[in-house]
């Protein structure tokens, strides 16, 4: 499977990369015009014994360019327990890149916003990035108009910390809350390594944490603590427009 999506995706300068971030935190990250830009977590738990019965819970993400800094795209997770009795929790969402460190300003920042179909909820994530030399920190605030489809507005807060080892390995954390956080909701965490594929655009975390969906609202609340993966594949549609020959005919 790994050498079938290598093929995918060519350029490393459009990719995404877990990498830049730690594993519930979606970094400050803009798509690119011409590429799908996708990653796919899949996060394993064990029950209790003696049953111990092992539940997984992907997540899928897609997202592209339309104008600029400025992308659309989907996170749909296929096993979510956002809401009960609700498993396809599906966020669509916009997000834009207004600073970029790496274009002069002093730090990254990005604006999120997504509409929750389980939740039904009007969901939005500003987040902020500064690099000092291998040390990369972030923040994030969230805001819930409907959040977990049963409450009214709510917020959420969190940051994280990545530390680049190799120019290709880095060791990454987050931790993230509720602010009104009931005393049966848990705080957010995760950590894990974060890895560049060498020779590729492609990249991989394997990491543990206490959350199910990578949604706004799903990396928001914690649960009980899983084991996982996130692959990323940045898809570059020119590689499947038809070439044309010499002669004006289509390859």
């Amino acid at each position: 499977i790994g050498l079938v999506v290598a093929v995918l995706a060519p350029h490393a300068s459009a990719a995404q990369s877990v990498a830049e971030r730690p594993p519930n935190l979606s970094n400050t990250w803009s798509a690119t015009r011409g590429v799908v830009q996708f990653n796919f977590t899949h996060r394993f738990e064990m029950s209790d014994a003696p049953l111990r019965k092992i539940t997984n819970t992907p997540t899928f993400q897609a997202a592209t360019a339309i104008v600029g800094s400025l992308g659309v795209g989907f996170t749909y997770g296929s096993n979510s327990d956002l809401v009960r009795a609700y498993p396809n929790e599906w966020e669509w969402f916009a997000r834009w890149l207004p600073l970029s460190q790496a274009a002069g300003a002093p730090l990254d920042a990005a604006i999120h916003a997504g509409w929750n179909i389980a939740s039904e909820s009007f969901d939005a994530e500003l987040s902020v990035a500064r690099r000092f030399g291998p040390l990369r920190l972030l923040a994030v605030g969230r805001a819930f108009h409907h959040a977990f489809y049963r409450d009214s507005a709510r917020y959420a807060v969190g940051g994280g910390v990545v530390l680049r080892l190799t120019p290709w390995l880095s060791i990454a954390g987050d931790y993230a809350s509720l602010i009104d956080r009931l005393d049966a909701e848990r705080p957010v965490w995760g950590g894990g390594l974060q890895l560049s594929v060498p020779y590729t655009p492609h990249s991989m975390s394997i990491h543990a944490g206490n959350v199910g969906t990578g949604t706004l609202e799903g990396a928001s609340r914690g649960t009980h603590t899983r084991w996982g993966f996130e692959y990323t594949v940045p898809i570059t549609l020119r590689r499947y427009a038809p070439r044309r020959s010499r002669g004006g005919e289509e390859a």
